[in-house]
């Protein structure tokens, strides 16, 4: 007697595509929330190496935050890595992030446009102002010396001194372009650059089917069965027409430097349905799947507590440098006391609450799915299917133990 398994059907496998796509979602933003809280280590870093005068070794650390920082981390981010900046007298690059600072801040910081104007006003006296913007935008614009403080997305607005420079255009996809420009004075000092696309190939593998089936790649008759050929890296309509006039279709997407491999099935007839009564009706997986969603939906909201947590650490942590408590640190203005502590002490505790409430929903959201997948495994009819899984002692002159068999 022939054997399914509850896989065969199909609103289990749809059950299991929408499940791993769930767990896929709880990943990113688990992954997110990680990030958020890699921005807050190092933001602390920054602060400790500030206070200590270590500007450079704290501005760095300030730079490295912001690969990882959430939009709202990176508000305060530019705005530190500005103001440390401008104390060493750097003044392209404090402007340019003063001015990042104004455009992601939803409020208005008349401190922080105070000081962009006396910084042009300052570099007025020796710089220029040159923009650069690429077709398509969204480039780097990658400026001499080519640290980190001078790698802007295009379109990009610098000061530079008069003369010739060179420049570095990179964008994914597309060909890094090098050129020079000259500044001068009198000049709009505007510069426009085309980018050509990169013809980075890849390869598709077609396998199984039918011997002698054709192949249409994007309409085209590419070849037949089997079939192995390179491609410029893109989105393609793949069709192969077995020798019956069935006919296969998908698209592909090739990427560059990678082999995409397509296995069709050998017939595309629909099986022959099994009679009525010829196997037993086999249980339902309802809690086990019940068990595996609300696992994952716990583990997006610790995901969610977390990323709340890393915030309300960074807030805590720019709490110290903002200037308007100086007074109250310098002993020279104790009114300040209660509303400072009583600010300090309200994120501390939200962040106490969110981590701890994210941890929780972390271990109960991984007992669930774990629970829920050892169910399936071990709950798979009255009779034996192909996926099953068995567990026997084992006993031996040199061990002794537990076997656990998984079948698929």
């Amino acid at each position: 007697m022939s054997r399914s398994s509850y896989l065969d059907k199909p609103f289990l496998r749809s059950g299991l595509a929408a499940g791993f796509l769930l767990l896929l979602l709880t990943l990113s933003q688990a992954a997110r929330a990680e990030d958020s809280v890699k921005a807050s280590e190092l933001n602390a870093k920054a602060i400790e190496a500030y206070k200590a005068q270590r500007f450079i070794e704290a501005i760095d650390f300030w730079l490295q935050a912001v690969d990882f920082a959430s939009k709202e981390q990176s508000v305060k981010l530019h705005k530190n890595i500005g103001l440390a900046l401008h104390k060493l007298d750097r003044l392209p690059e404090a402007w340019y992030h003063l001015r990042e600072y104004t455009r992601l801040a939803a409020g208005d910081d008349e401190q922080v446009k105070s000081a962009i104007q006396a910084i042009e006003s300052t570099l007025g006296r020796t710089y220029l102002k040159a923009t650069v913007v690429t077709s398509p935008p969204g480039a780097t614009v990658v400026l001499p010396p080519g640290d980190r403080m001078h790698r802007i997305p295009s379109p990009a607005e610098w000061w530079l001194s008069p003369g010739i420079h060179e420049i570095e255009l990179e964008k994914s996809g597309y060909e890094t372009r090098k050129a020079t420009i000259t500044v001068a004075v009198g000049q709009m000092n505007s510069f426009a650059f085309e980018l050509q696309v990169a013809e980075e190939e890849g390869w598709l593998s077609v396998t199984g089917g039918v011997t002698g089936s054709k192949v249409l790649v994007a309409g085209r008759v590419a070849g037949d069965m089997p079939f192995s050929a390179s491609y410029v890296a893109g989105a393609y309509a793949l069709e192969v027409v077995f020798p019956d006039g069935q006919s296969f279709k998908k698209v592909v997407e090739i990427k560059p430097g990678t082999t995409v491999t397509v296995d069709v099935p050998a017939s595309l007839k629909a099986p022959i349905a099994r009679p009525e009564g010829s196997a037993p009706p086999e249980k339902s997986h309802l809690w086990q799947w019940l068990s595996i969603g609300g696992g994952a939906a716990l583990i997006g909201g610790g995901a969610v507590m977390m990323v709340l947590s890393g915030n309300a650490s960074s807030d805590a942590e720019s709490l110290i440098m903002d200037p308007k408590y100086d007074a109250y640190r310098k002993q020279t203005d104790l009114s300040l006391k209660e509303e400072y502590e009583s600010e300090f002490n309200s994120l501390n505790d939200d962040f106490v609450t969110y981590y701890y409430t994210g941890v929780a929903c972390f271990i109960l959201g991984g007992g669930a799915v774990a629970a829920g997948t050892i169910g399936l495994l071990l709950d798979s009819g009255d009779e034996p299917a192909p996926s099953s899984a068995s567990l026997a002692p084992v006993v031996g002159p040199d061990m002794s133990g537990l076997k656990l068999d998984i079948t698929f």
